[in-house]
Parts: C-alpha cells; structure tokens; sequence
C-alpha cells in the first residue's frame, strides 16, 4: 500500500531542499519515512503543494549541518516524473484535514498520488507494488525557482 509524507518548507528553505535532494522536519512523523514512500512539499510562502518525490533513503539525520541544523528528521529524495503543484486548499479537498506533518495510507494516499501523478497511481493499483525510485537528478522545481529568481 503506497504512503505519502508532506513536508514543509519556505522559499528560502526550498531551494536547498533541491540543492542537497533532501527533505527534512523537526516533527517526529519525520522519523516515519520510509525508502520508498512518496513524498510531496508544502511551501507555505506560496501555499502550494509540490510533488512528486520518492525517499530514496529511511529517515536518518544524513546531513546534520542542513537549514542550520534545524530540521534533523531528513529522507533523501529523487524525482518522480515531472513535478507538478497544487494549492494547499485542492490538497485539503483531497485528505480532507491538515495537510502538513502527515504520512497518508489507503484511499487519501492513493488520491495525492493520483492528483500529482495519475500513471504511479494506476500502476500501484494494478501491481499492489509500488515501481522503483529513480537515481537522484537535478530537480526541474529547483530550476524553475532559481530561474525566477533571476
């Protein structure tokens, strides 16, 4: 069965989350993220949810100096597909409460997946497997904020 974290972030955080390929929170579901496990970005400052990531680690503290320290309960991450968003309020209408500083199961996770990226949903569906995380690459998202930036 397919699980989703969301993580939270800010403009200024945002960028070194795709600089370092790393996710991270000071919440204890944090601790919970498993190799595998799908992984969406809540960036407060714009209130969109970005997605969608795959851990390619279990939880650790694997860059203990990253956001200054703050932020220990990290999971690297790859790329799924193209990176997509929406705002917080249709992620809201999808989970159906707060959206941040959770890891969704079931039929909630099955439906982020299916918003961000419609082929992983079905095929989780069809093979009860979820497909392998690919190798780690320069983020698109990161790209498209560093060239608005500019």
């Amino acid at each position: 069965m397919p699980r989703v974290a969301i993580f939270l972030c800010n403009d200024q955080t945002m960028a070194e989350c795709f600089e370092r390929q790393l996710f991270g929170t000071g919440d204890s579901y944090g601790l919970q993220v498993r190799l595998g496990d799908f992984c969406l970005l809540y960036n407060f400052d714009q209130n969109r949810v970005f997605g969608i990531w795959r851990a390619t680690t279990n939880s650790g503290n694997h860059e203990p100096g990253a956001w200054h320290g703050q932020f220990q309960n990290q999971v690297r991450i790859a790329e799924v597909g193209e990176i997509k968003q929406a705002t917080r309020n249709q992620i809201q209408a999808l989970v159906g409460f707060q959206i941040i500083g959770n890891i969704y199961v079931g039929e909630r996770a099955e439906s982020l997946l299916q918003h961000f990226q419609p082929e992983i949903e079905q095929q989780t569906a069809r093979t009860g497997q979820t497909a392998a995380a690919p190798r780690p690459t320069e983020s698109r998202a990161s790209r498209q904020t560093i060239d608005r930036k500019s």
